[in-house]
C-alpha cells in the first residue's frame, strides 16, 4: 500500500489503521515524554485502547508526521514530547504540503522504468 493511501483514511483505510489517526492517537500518549520504544509497546500491549496494532514502521512515520507539522519534539535525553504548538490552521496547511509532497514521489515513481537500476527522476 502506497503512502497516500495509509495518510488518510479512507473507504479501504479505516481511520485507526490511518497514519493521521494513528499520529492523533499518540499525540495523546505523550502525556510525559517517552521514548518511541514506549510508544510501540503501549499501542501493541495487550491493554492498548487503540484497535489496530501498528508496526514498528507506521509508528515511526506517525512520529514523524508529528515532527514534520510541529506538534513533538526530543528533549536531550532522546524522549519525545509535545511541543506548546497548537493545532491550527497552520499545522493543517503543513499536513497538505506533506501530502502535496508524498503525491509528487508517488508520481515521479510511476513513471521510473522498472529494473532499470535507475532510481533517479531526471
Amino acid at each position: 500500500m502506497n503512502i497516500p493511501a495509509q495518510l488518510l483514511p479512507h473507504k479501504h483505510v479505516r481511520f485507526c489503521e490511518s497514519l493521521i489517526g494513528l499520529a492523533g492517537y499518540i499525540r495523546k500518549l505523550l502525556d510525559k515524554p517517552r521514548t518511541i520504544d514506549e510508544l510501540y509497546s503501549m499501542l501493541n500491549g495487550s491493554n492498548s485502547a487503540w484497535l489496530y496494532k501498528p508496526s514498528f514502521e507506521q509508528v515511526v512515520s506517525a512520529v514523524v508526521i508529528l515532527f514534520a507539522i510541529g506538534q513533538i519534539a526530543e528533549t536531550d535525553s532522546n524522549k519525545l514530547h509535545l511541543t506548546d504548538n497548537t493545532l491550527n490552521e497552520l499545522s493543517f496547511l503543513k499536513i497538505q504540503q506533506v501530502n502535496h509532497k508524498v503525491n509528487q514521489l508517488n508520481a515521479v515513481q510511476l513513471y521510473l522504468p522498472r529494473g532499470s537500476g535507475n532510481h533517479e527522476a531526471h
